[in-house]
């Protein structure tokens, strides 16, 4: 799943990761198109805040992925404004390797290193600061 948003475009990147997390099924019966969810009310609202903040940040120009990395911390709990942000408060932090930003209380956490990551997590985003090659197992 996280390859699917590593390098989406702001437009395609909605629709990728809906359909990466189990996103709205599309069927179509007699030329009309019914668009049913198998996502709870409150599973569904978090996932169309994830897909306005993964568009956002694409449109940026941040590479942006679902899920969360794990252990490396250097800076736990900062509060900013979006992805983005995120993204750049670990560019300007001294050994920031990487980062990831929740969704649900613009929470943003900053790591030295990739010492694991978590794809479940669906209420987080995260990236790279730029100033590292980051290289998935």
């Amino acid at each position: 799943m996280s390859m699917l948003l590593r390098r989406c475009a702001a437009v395609s990147c909605a629709v990728l990761l809906a359909s990466a997390i189990g996103g709205n099924e599309t069927t179509t019966s007699d030329s009309s198109e019914t668009t049913t969810s198998s996502l709870e009310p409150d599973d569904q609202a978090l996932q169309e805040k994830v897909q306005a903040e993964a568009a956002k940040a694409s449109k940026d120009g941040t590479e942006v992925h679902q899920g969360v990395y794990l252990y490396g911390d250097l800076v736990i709990g900062e509060t900013v404004d979006s992805a983005t942000a995120c993204k750049q408060a670990c560019k300007n932090t001294a050994d920031c390797a990487f980062w990831s930003f929740r969704i649900t209380d613009n929470r943003c956490d900053l790591h030295k290193e990739d010492a694991g990551f978590d794809d479940t997590s669906q209420d987080w985003l995260s990236g790279t600061s730029g100033n590292t090659v980051h290289s998935e197992t």
